[in-house]
């Protein structure tokens, strides 16, 4: 009988363990990761900061059923909203357009996005 070579043996590990990583193939989430990381590799620390919160958001919002073709992630500085008060501050906001679930005045609040898609006046 021939004897095993411990370092032949390890390589054949190693090589059968490489065969089966290449030779699977990826998801559709495996390929959008890859895009976005790609993307956020290109940009700023402050940059990407900013992108890795709204994207959390996101996805935490998909997870809790609160997304819909309706729902959009806002800046407010395109409202001209330019003294937020300091505790209220989020410079993107998440709407989501469906109609509002009640008639009552209240506007957009961050732990509840799905009763307006008005703006929150923070100046008062």
């Amino acid at each position: 009988k021939r004897k095993v070579n411990p370092i032949e043996a390890r390589r054949q590990q190693v090589v059968a363990k490489a065969m089966a990583v290449l030779e699977k193939d990826e998801d559709e989430f495996g390929n959008i990761g890859k895009v976005v990381a790609a993307k956020l590799r290109k940009m700023n620390q402050q940059q990407f900061l900013h992108a890795d919160k709204i994207i959390t958001e996101v996805v935490y919002k998909g997870l809790q059923n609160q997304l819909s073709s309706y729902t959009s992630v806002y800046d407010d500085n395109c409202y001209g909203n330019s003294f937020p008060g300091p505790s209220a501050y989020n410079p993107y906001q998440m709407y989501n357009q469906d109609p509002p679930l009640h008639t009552d005045s209240d506007t957009f609040s961050t732990s509840d996005t799905s009763r307006s898609n008005t703006p929150r006046n923070t100046t008062n």
